[in-house]
């Protein structure tokens, strides 16, 4: 099966780290999917999605390195077993917006898994 939700966050004028984990989460529990991957997408340019065990304050210390093209990646696949993502506890996905626009911008999250199998109804008891 596939599924497919649009979310929007707002931007503001300096470089952003959004944890979005929480909507991807949301997103794998609305879906009928129990395994499968999930892929996160922004289909406009100047933003960017990371995986990190870092708390946000330490990743906005380091901010200007995500102003270069190669940290850039504008699409993220993860799997996810029995409706959890396989990521450590401590890991956090953030979209990261440097444009330094302050708009409202947007990510796709993509579901692509198997839905649970339903139960076949069982047989009566041996025939004599």
């Amino acid at each position: 099966m596939i599924f497919i939700k649009s979310y929007f966050v707002k931007t503001t004028q300096a470089i952003d780290f959004i944890p979005i984990i929480h909507d991807v989460r949301y997103a794998i529990r609305d879906s009928q999917a129990v395994n499968g991957l999930v892929t996160i997408a922004i289909p406009a340019a100047g933003a960017s999605l990371f995986v990190s065990d870092l708390k946000k304050d330490r990743l906005q210390e380091s901010g200007e390195q995500f102003k270069s093209p190669e940290r850039a990646t504008v699409s993220l696949s993860l799997p996810f077993q029995k409706k959890e993502l396989l990521l450590d506890p401590k890991q956090m996905i953030y979209l990261v917006d440097a444009t330094g626009d302050g708009k409202r911008r947007e990510f796709l999250v993509h579901i692509l898994g198997e839905e649970p199998q339903k139960q076949q109804p069982q047989q009566g008891g041996n025939k004599r």
